[in-house]
């Protein structure tokens, strides 16, 4: 009977042994868990920032601005590479448009922008184009209505002249 009783007791120390050690097991997963949530918000809240200082970067018209790569892979690199993706695009479209206009505002009727964009951006593009090319249009449409007129204005001084020499002839 005591072998039995001692027996017993060793079966219920391993059983509550056996208890704690899942127990302290199942707290590591626990703990590993809320370590490993702790680190992916953290890793959001980095990307919320970066994302946010970007989009106001751009809002800024500083369109050099890109997203820091975080190193990380997956959707948050490719969200990464498209947000850049993104503003390189715009950066390109409004430097070429920026150097357009400024050839326009120079005078230079004759620049037109040769690269192809997609989308609206070239719909942009082609309407810069158009818009370059009528105005160029309708300067030289007023220039040679111009140079009409002074032809006529010529021919008009003329006539006046000999019809004042007549005039003082038949005096």
């Amino acid at each position: 009977e005591q072998a039995r009783s001692e027996a017993e007791m060793r079966r219920r120390a391993e059983q509550t042994a056996e208890i704690q050690r899942q127990a302290q097991a199942a707290a590591e997963r626990q703990a590993a868990a809320e370590r490993e949530e702790h680190a992916r918000l953290a890793a959001e809240e980095t990307l919320a920032s970066s994302v946010n200082r970007f989009a106001q970067a751009i809002a800024e018209g500083r369109l050099a601005e890109r997203v820091a790569s975080s190193g990380g892979t997956g959707a948050r690199s490719r969200m990464e590479q498209g947000l850049n993706t993104m503003a390189a695009t715009l950066e390109n479209v409004i430097s070429h448009l920026a150097a357009g206009t400024a050839a326009l505002a120079q005078g230079n009727l004759s620049h037109s922008l040769n690269t192809p964009f997609l989308g609206v951006f070239e719909q942009l593009r082609q309407d810069f184009n158009n818009s370059c090319k009528n105005l160029s249009g309708l300067v030289t449409n007023i220039h040679h209505s111009a140079e009409a007129v002074a032809s006529g204005s010529g021919e008009i001084s003329s006539s006046n002249e000999n019809l004042s020499q007549r005039i003082e002839e038949q005096a």
